[in-house]
């Protein structure tokens, strides 16, 4: 984001609710982060810090994207900067998370592009000179690899075979106070057929449909309504989110399991993101027939934050 940049890890077990970690990794931009303009061949992006690699591409003519973190056994974001003398009069330091300890931590994974195609939409928005959102996800994409966890007791080896998983790139000039809310899930049916969604709601200074809301179903990308409301209950979080579409053709709940939340107060940017991860339920109707979601994994996003 201009002069700033950030990367962060949740990996949770899903069938435990045990978070195994939740790791942010803020950082100025520079040399040691890049990310490239091609969503699909071609992609690349790299987050570089002292102790942190994140990088991802997709070489041209390949249908795989292959993703690398690296982070060593450190804090989960920078220590308590609260602490040090003087630190905690500036502006936005009190907002600051303090550090938990997280393991080290490798993952590699791979994900095959060719399987499903991929969501483009192109957004204008509100604001003078007008103002762009641009974004390519991919979903139900056939995944392999694995997630190495070293702590005291010895590695833990998370195999990420014979699994579903997405890719979101976006570009956007977006309008100082953001704010939206996001639903993806990406998983198979009780029959086993592979499913996906992405889902869109509240997003600020949208002028016109949301463009990116679909279903992948067995290797089908199918659009569906624009207008969907994705509602929280704020207070209590936990509970659970409602997804619905006003045709009906999608009514869903979503159960948290575990969430990932970043918070900034520096100066004029600040504001909250909220990244549970779950389980979604209900069911979805696409050309007039009947799908049953039951447990299906996901996340749901609510961002809130001012550039």
């Amino acid at each position: 984001i201009g002069a700033g940049a950030t990367a962060f890890l949740l990996i949770t077990d899903l069938t435990t609710g045990e978070t195994i970690v939740d790791a942010s990794r803020p950082g100025p931009a520079g040399p040691t982060v890049s990310i490239g303009d091609e969503p699909g061949e071609g992609l690349h992006a790299r987050y570089r810090m002292p102790g942190t690699t994140f990088e991802i591409s997709r070489d041209a003519g390949s249908n795989e994207a292959r993703l690398h973190i690296s982070m060593t056994d450190t804090l989960g974001v920078f220590p308590g900067l609260h602490s040090l003398p003087g630190i905690s009069s500036l502006p936005g330091v009190a907002a600051l998370p303090t550090g938990t300890r997280q393991p080290q931590v490798e993952v590699e994974l791979t994900l095959e592009s060719g399987v499903a195609p991929a969501i483009t939409a192109i957004n204008e928005l509100a604001g003078s000179p007008a103002m762009a959102h641009a974004t390519v996800k991919h979903a139900a994409l056939a995944t392999w690899g694995t997630v190495t966890v070293r702590g005291p007791g010895g590695p833990n080896v998370y195999s990420l075979d014979n699994g579903l998983g997405g890719i979101d790139y976006t570009n956007a000039a977006l309008p100082r106070q953001t704010q939206r809310k996001w639903a993806s899930a990406n998983g198979r049916l009780a029959d086993g057929t592979p499913f996906a969604l992405n889902l869109v709601s509240e997003f600020s200074g949208l002028e016109g449909p949301i463009a990116e809301n679909a279903v992948w179903l067995n290797g089908a990308l199918i659009p569906v309504t624009q207008d969907v409301s994705i509602v929280s209950n704020e207070s209590a979080p936990d509970v659970g989110w409602h997804i619905r579409a006003v045709d009906g053709s999608v009514h869903l709940r979503f159960v948290p399991v575990a969430q990932h939340d970043e918070r900034i107060g520096l100066a004029v940017i600040g504001g909250t993101k909220r990244q549970p991860v779950g389980h979604f339920t209900g069911h979805v109707v696409l050309d007039g027939k009947r799908h049953d979601v039951d447990g299906v994994p996901g996340l749901v996003e609510s961002l809130d934050v001012t550039w």
